[in-house]
């Protein structure tokens, strides 16, 4: 099969938030009702804000991993290789930087401590 095997998802990685718009207007929405004393809206438009600051780190994150999708997608459709996905995962440690590929810090595990 030629391309599609996910159907394209690194083309949308940027493409996470289609309703950012509407979510935001939501937010300041809520934001009005809770300065107009409606008990739980203020409590809703803190959760609404926390949603579209999640938006913004799962972009992030997407961005990084386009090449990484596109290699593997293209290998699953028989369209590139082994080799293809490898240089895309070397490239993207390469960006995280630092000299173990960028591990995040907090990522350890249960029971494991952070490397000095």
């Amino acid at each position: 099969m030629s391309g599609g095997s996910y159907n394209y998802l690194h083309t949308h990685a940027g493409g996470l938030e289609a309703q950012r718009g509407e979510i935001e207007e939501m937010r300041d929405r809520l934001d009005g009702l809770a300065s107009d004393g409606l008990p739980g809206a203020a409590e809703a438009a803190s959760q609404t804000r926390a949603i579209l600051q999640h938006f913004d780190q799962a972009e992030e994150l997407a961005q990084g991993l386009s090449g990484v999708w596109r290699a593997v997608e293209w290998w699953d459709s028989c369209d590139g290789g082994e080799d293809d996905v490898r240089e895309a995962l070397t490239e993207m440690l390469a960006k995280a930087g630092g000299p173990d590929g960028g591990e995040r810090a907090g990522t350890e595990g249960p029971g494991e401590a952070a490397a000095p």
